[in-house]
């Protein structure tokens, strides 16, 4: 980006749909908006505390059988420490005694709002960059709190290499429907030149919102921006096209490759 001359505002009168839940839309809304953006917020999931959250509890209370400690999203972190402090005798400073780690850097940041130390971030924010960073863990205990619904691709990765793997059921992503419907019909009255999607549970929800027909008016009169490689395969999966997807898979990635392509457009 440094290199590349761009007037302040490279997105000035440019309509931007963000995604993802209320609460998580403010930091890309505010790097869209001081480019020029118009924003849209259209939460098409929200999160929600799991079914039975005694699998969670259970996890917390034998934190000191396991060695490693792996966060794929900061939905995961704030779960787990929503119950961690009515769960745990010990202050967060003991977490100390395991490698914690975090898929990307928000969820390293997430962690680190809370008091963890020097979370281990891949220098790549996918599940198979984390396993690649991971060395010696034959035989090592690693908990992993994470979505109902998420791939599998981490833990069958770690279990390969000889670790043993839990995962447990930290939250679920569900379809929104406060409001959803008349944000619909906004959407499809008044076209966006670019709708994010930031993760494949956004994707998957907005695809069931809509009817073929629907889609098929969207896109490709709008652009689908990906935050990485996973949203990109569902967003191909369900036929969704064009997509730009950022080179850093975080919402600074997505605002720099929204500016470099409508800077000049």
């Amino acid at each position: 980006m440094k290199n590349i001359l761009m007037p302040p505002k490279p997105l000035t009168g440019k309509k931007i749909v963000i995604t993802r839940p209320k609460k998580q839309s403010l930091e890309l809304g505010n790097r869209l908006k001081k480019l020029g953006a118009r924003i849209q917020l259209f939460p098409i999931i929200r999160i929600h505390p799991p079914r039975d959250v005694r699998p969670l509890r259970k996890a917390i209370s034998q934190l000191h059988r396991y060695d490693i400690l792996i966060f794929t999203s900061p939905n995961g972190v704030h779960s787990f420490f929503g119950q961690f402090y009515s769960v745990s005798k010990a202050p967060v400073s003991g977490l100390s005694r395991l490698k914690v780690c975090a898929i990307g850097p928000k969820t390293g940041e997430t962690l680190s709002s809370y008091g963890v130390k020097k979370p281990l971030v891949p220098k790549k924010f996918v599940a198979e960059s984390l396993a690649q960073t991971l060395h010696n863990i034959r035989n090592k205990r690693i908990l992993i709190p994470r979505a109902r619904k998420a791939r599998e691709t981490l833990p069958r990765l770690l279990r390969q290499r000889g670790a043993r793997v839990d995962v447990v059921e930290a939250y679920e992503t569900l379809p929104e429907k406060n409001g959803i419907h008349q944000l619909k019909k906004t959407l499809l009255r008044d076209s966006a030149d670019a709708i994010t999607f930031t993760s494949s549970s956004t994707v998957e929800s907005f695809v069931n919102l809509f009817h073929p027909s629907e889609l098929k008016k969207l896109f490709p009169k709008s652009l689908a921006v990906s935050i990485g490689p996973i949203t990109t395969q569902t967003l191909k999966k369900h036929k969704i096209y064009p997509i730009l997807q950022a080179r850093e898979y975080t919402s600074k990635g997505i605002a720099q490759i929204l500016s470099q392509h409508f800077y000049g457009k």
